[in-house]
């Protein structure tokens, strides 16, 4: 299109070249609102706007005769802000006939509007000028990106996990890869997320009697099948229960067989040990006390508590019952079965409850709820560190814990600092710099700064936030999710899946 009779512009969607005969940079904040008014009030040739576009685009305008590098003036290629108004710094290149304008270092800011614009007087190497002035608009894409990849068709559905979905059609289940291609066909009656390649699933026989028997068993990844076996016998469950937590860890998985009893089993699918948790730290909980998992003997003599949940940097919380006051509470014991100096609580946070059971975060600083119904946090010593002020505290994830203060909840650091204010009905840990938030229906993801990420609230709230039944008050309880890539959602009482992608400049 002309701008003048022989020097002529057009804008390209181009990729940054290697090398350029020089260039020149138009410092930010030499341009006011008022500047950019004058030029809005001008004739200008407006070209298509975009949207979606990188934080690191490299326009290309293409003129019809070789570019004057040594002419332009900074006041000639203009990039402006237009939600901050103010103007950006960049850099044009020249090669030949191209003109490149490429942003700063760390490139354009997410979900921001642009407007580029170029300047009437840029010159040719043969002396002749641009007579009109051009602009383009241009909005950054989001920092994350959310879209459906699988629509909602399925009667139930589980998370992704090491690229498979459990999804159940009619009464079976099978699995998806990512693309929603069917991998595992729909055969099983029951089947769960894989971990370390492998999946606990059941099936359903009908006995002589007309009883139905679920039998227990885990499959890889090519569906070989396992059942698990207790001195050579199929393991099933006495009656149904949900296996959602049970996975594979370190070689072993605890399957629910009698509630609350938990059976842990081995890769070959044959009994390891009859225990509600996971080994940790060496140690296996055996209800009111501890065994030795490379010796098998018992590691305390007549304990003293009557519950024992597993060690994590070498302290367990254990149950006493107080006789006088006609209670349980809780406390800590080390390998030496020694109470710790701390106070008794009565409850606590804890992370990877159904593998490593984190009390502890990588401060040594644990999560409880002292006698008079507050939460705070202590040491291993059993000294408060954060006072116990706080109707709730979650577990401390990435330096930061969820607080609860009259129905609201924020997020403060391991010194007890307020980080992000109590501001949301319902939160989820950090996971990777990002947590999932919710303000009435609405979810969506924020960053340590408890910024909304722009792009997130596309996202629906079932993703992150799955209603399970109601609370004392009427309220509808949640099961809160920490954001991963793939998110499993619920609409019209279908399940679907959605999917994240951080929008992040790459090398």
């Amino acid at each position: 299109m002309k701008y003048s009779k022989h020097f002529l512009l057009s804008f390209l969607m181009g990729i940054f070249l290697l090398a350029y005969s020089g260039f020149a940079l138009a410092e930010a904040g030499e341009i006011s609102a008022e500047d950019i008014a004058a030029i809005e009030a001008k004739e200008l040739k407006t070209f298509k706007s975009e949207t979606d576009v990188p934080r690191d685009k490299v326009w290309t305008v293409t003129f019809n005769e070789d570019v004057n590098i040594d002419a332009l003036q900074d006041r000639q290629v203009i990039v402006w802000n237009r939600d901050l108004k103010e103007q950006v710094a960049v850099v044009t290149e020249a090669a030949g006939k191209e003109l490149k304008i490429r942003p700063k270092i760390g490139g354009y800011d997410f979900s921001t509007h642009y407007s580029l614009y170029i300047l009437e007087g840029v010159e040719s190497k043969a002396g002749r000028l641009l007579k009109t002035a051009a602009k383009k608009d241009f909005t950054v894409l989001d920092e994350i990106s959310y879209k459906e990849i699988i629509a909602p068709k399925y009667d139930m559905a589980r998370d992704f996990s090491e690229g498979l979905a459990a999804v159940k059609v009619g009464e079976k289940w099978g699995y998806i890869d990512t693309k929603g291609n069917t991998v595992i066909d729909f055969q099983y009656d029951d089947a769960y997320t894989f971990s370390e390649g492998k999946a606990l699933v059941k099936t359903a026989e009908k006995d002589p009697d007309g009883g139905t028997y679920t039998y227990l068993g885990f499959i890889t990844k090519d569906n070989k099948y396992t059942p698990f076996t207790i001195d050579g016998r199929p393991e099933f469950e006495i009656i149904p229960f949900d296996q959602s937590n049970a996975r594979f860890h370190n070689g072993l998985i605890a399957v629910t067989v009698d509630n609350p009893w938990k059976f842990i089993f081995d890769e070959t699918g044959e009994l390891y040990i009859d225990s509600p948790y996971l080994p940790t730290e060496g140690a296996i909980s055996a209800v009111d006390n501890y065994i030795d998992q490379e010796t098998g003997e018992y590691l305390f003599e007549n304990p003293q508590f009557v519950n024992a949940l597993p060690f994590n940097q070498g302290m367990a919380i254990v149950a006493f019952y107080d006789e006088e006051l006609s209670e349980y509470y809780w406390s800590f014991i080390n390998k030496k079965g020694e109470t710790w100096a701390g106070p008794r609580f009565y409850n606590f946070s804890v992370r990877e409850k159904y593998t490593n059971y984190k009390v502890f975060n990588e401060y040594s600083l644990a999560s409880l709820k002292d006698t008079r119904g507050m939460w705070g946090a202590v040491n291993k010593e059993g000294q408060t560190k954060i006072p116990f002020i706080y109707d709730n505290l979650g577990p401390f994830s990435e330096g930061v814990a969820s607080f609860e203060k009259k129905g609201k909840y924020g997020y403060i650091d391991v010194d007890g600092q307020v980080v992000i204010e109590a501001q949301f009905d319902e939160v989820s840990a950090f996971n990777e710099g990002i947590a999932a938030a919710r303000i009435g229906d609405k979810a969506f993801i924020i960053n340590k700064k408890g910024e909304m990420i722009k792009g997130t609230e596309k996202m629906p709230r079932s993703a992150y936030f799955r209603e399970d039944g109601h609370n004392e008050d009427g309220s509808v309880n949640y099961i809160t999710y920490t954001p991963v890539d793939y998110a499993l959602f619920k609409e019209d009482g279908k399940y679907g899946f959605g999917k994240l992608e951080f929008n992040n400049i790459t090398d």
